[in-house]
């Protein structure tokens, strides 16, 4: 479940290369043709754009700068900068959209920035515009306390070489006493992807975390619209372990802002990624993980999560990504998705629940492979984790 990981501050802010080293930069290793390792994620016919991984005795952070486009390596906006407001409006009965303008945050050369208005709540998304090689466009939905800039600034621009992506950040409600709710979330993704795409298009479907709780109940609700899912540390059912982090949560979200960034930085990484951090750099990341009352509220739904029953509708071919270090949302939360959901395969990541900060390049080349060959793997399948 995740826990307001949303507005930490890119490592690649903090690295600083060592003499004769890489920072924490992971070194990687290109190998030709078909390099698949034990019926995993290799290469199999195309070149990826991310290199297969070379594991290393030393963990590093941020494998994805050696494939991100220049942009996200130049610019600290690429994963945490703020969206901006757009000008004049075209009404609709419930949902309108604002007329767009070139987003200051540079995800690609062309993503604009557009704010749908769903029911009082105004909802921002991100859209590459771009069509690109694979068919359908890829939506993308954060965890708690996220947005696109923090949890896909580096996956978005990646995958925006493959296809059209749009990213959607959650909005308050107009009523901040209501409660939120799994289907609010959905409304908001559902209005404003119909507002984007035409409410027939199909399209591609990734959720992260909470997201991947409202992803996976979007794609049971569209039907054959969502051709392809992918669901990353996401779970069906709130467990006693996710209640008791929450209740944690939530009192030092009450008592004490440096505890609840402390906690948030240990349930968030790995033990390696953590270790892999200096004083300093560990200082300047617990400075950035902050807390609002709309990431409370978001901490509120994830003690109460119940759609297993919602999710066995799933049509979507399947991919369920796990981390496995993950203390927010633990592996066996992805493997009950696994047994929920008719068409799914499982992989495992090893990273913390903050993949975004661990391996997103490695997410992007799972995420890639699925959405070009999603029956390379059948039902029930578990895909060991590649490393060249």
């Amino acid at each position: 479940m995740g826990g307001g990981l949303g507005q930490a501050r890119p490592l690649d802010e903090l690295a600083q290369p060592q003499a004769g080293g890489s920072g924490l930069v992971q070194q990687a290793h290109h190998e030709g043709g078909a390099g698949q390792d034990a019926g995993g994620w290799g290469q199999r016919g195309h070149r990826s754009i991310v290199p297969q991984l070379r594991r290393r005795s030393q963990f590093h952070l941020m494998d994805s700068m050696i494939a991100a486009p220049a942009c996200i390596m130049r610019n600290e906006h690429a994963m945490l900068g703020h969206v901006g407001c757009v000008a004049s409006r075209v009404s609709g009965p419930i949902v309108h959209i604002l007329v767009s303008r070139r987003s200051p945050m540079p995800l690609t050369a062309s993503t604009v920035t557009r704010t749908v208005s769903v029911d009082g709540a105004s909802v921002t998304c991100h859209d590459s515009v771009t069509p690109g090689e694979l068919d359908r466009p890829l939506v993308l939905v954060h965890g708690t306390g996220g947005t696109t800039a923090s949890h896909f600034g580096h996956l978005f621009p990646m995958m925006a070489t493959r296809t059209r992506v749009i990213a959607v950040d959650w909005a308050p409600t107009a009523d901040p006493a209501a409660d939120l709710t799994v289907d609010l979330l959905v409304g908001q993704v559902r209005a404003a992807v119909d507002e984007l795409l035409g409410s027939d298009a199909a399209f591609d479907l990734l959720g992260y975390s909470l997201g991947a709780v409202v992803a996976g109940q979007l794609a049971a609700d569209l039907g054959r619209r969502v051709e392809n899912l992918v669901l990353v540390a996401g779970w069906a059912t709130t467990d006693v372990h996710q209640r008791l982090r929450n209740e944690v949560w939530r009192h030092l979200y009450a008592t004490s802002p440096d505890a609840l960034a402390r906690y948030t930085a240990f349930c968030g990484l790995s033990p390696l990624a953590l270790r892999s951090l200096t004083p300093a750099m560990l200082d300047g990341a617990l400075a950035s993980l902050t807390a609002d009352e709309f990431t409370a509220r978001q901490m509120d739904l994830n003690a109460r999560v119940d759609v297993a029953d919602r999710l066995s509708a799933v049509t979507a071919r399947t991919l369920i990504v796990s981390c496995a270090e993950d203390i927010m949302v633990p592996p066996h939360h992805q493997y009950e998705l696994l047994g929920i959901i008719d068409d799914a395969r499982l992989t495992t990541m090893t990273s913390g629940h903050a993949f975004f900060l661990e391996r997103p390049a490695e997410l992007m080349q799972i995420v890639d492979l699925h959405l070009r060959e999603p029956d390379r793997h059948p039902a029930g399948a578990i895909i060991p984790e590649t490393h060249a």
